[in-house]
């Protein structure tokens, strides 16, 4: 079942949808398991993520640029605070990139693992 790049993610199994306050409680697990159908399955991070975070960076530098050139004594404070909302809104989208898929499907997990020695 194929997603849109930026949506909320569906169970594999049943497609049931989640919300937004769900899927930011069940980020940082591995594997969740759907209150509709009771399947397991894996927490991954779509391949736009990292294209979503360069875009965020490029217009956040863009406008603290163009605010020190078009007012050369702006206070620091303002860029401080462009910077701020950057990356509060990178954090809000964070649940519209995660993807639910099936164990067998999973390339790799949000989380990494620690190597026994």
């Amino acid at each position: 079942m194929k997603q849109a790049p930026l949506a909320l993610p569906v169970c594999p199994y049943c497609g049931q949808h989640f919300k937004y306050k769900e899927v930011m409680k069940n980020r940082g697990q591995e594997d969740i398991q759907c209150p509709k159908c009771k399947q397991k399955f894996k927490v991954m991070l779509e391949s736009t993520f990292s294209i979503l975070i360069a875009v965020m960076v490029m217009i956040i530098l863009l406008v603290n640029v163009c605010l020190y050139i078009f007012i050369p004594n702006i206070n620091f404070l303002y860029m401080a605070g462009v910077l701020l909302v950057g990356i509060i809104s990178i954090v809000v989208m964070i649940p519209l990139v995660i993807r639910y898929v099936k164990p067998e499907n999973a390339k790799y997990s949000t989380r990494t693992t620690r190597q026994k020695k």
